[in-house]
């Protein structure tokens, strides 16, 4: 469909990560970084690639375990780039479940990483999009096309 933009999408090794992010971003206005979550030499790669981070957190003690160990890395990567930014997005997030309090008072034992005000719905929306072919804007459920536009526009504040 021609009313949305084209987007190059490619596949480099984890030597070849940090030197080709440049390269890219040299063509581009903005270049994402899909990077694995298990924290190993492709994330610590990812990490001094990015100049932006964008960390999903679920509400799960998994999770935050995980995250314990994701910012220890975030933080030998922001000593090696120190305009390094990281933020939080909240991912399947219900305010209403009691946990919804718990995970705000959290997210403040991590003060080397920013919280984005956008959150992420637990929504069906998201699965059938990917079954699907389609990106969110495109589904029927407006919250979901509603939470990706503020998201959208969140990041867009950060980025440029």
């Amino acid at each position: 469909d021609d009313d949305f933009p084209r987007v190059a999408v490619s596949s480099v090794s984890v030597e070849k990560l940090v030197r080709e992010a440049g390269e890219l971003a040299k063509l581009y206005d903005l270049v994402i970084l899909d990077g694995a979550p298990q924290l190993g030499k492709l994330a610590n790669s990812t990490l001094i690639a990015s100049d932006v981070v964008i960390v999903p957190l679920c509400p799960s003690a998994l999770d935050f375990w995980a995250m314990e160990n994701f910012l220890e890395r975030f933080q030998e990567a922001r000593n090696l780039k120190e305009s390094l930014q990281g933020f939080i997005l909240l991912n399947r997030f219900n305010s209403g479940r009691n946990v919804a309090k718990d995970i705000q008072e959290v997210l403040g034992e991590f003060p080397e990483i920013g919280k984005l005000q956008t959150t992420i719905g637990d929504r069906v929306a998201y699965n059938e999009t990917i079954t699907q072919g389609i990106g969110v804007t495109e589904h029927k459920d407006p919250k979901a096309k509603k939470e990706m536009e503020a998201l959208a526009k969140e990041l867009e504040k950060i980025l440029f």
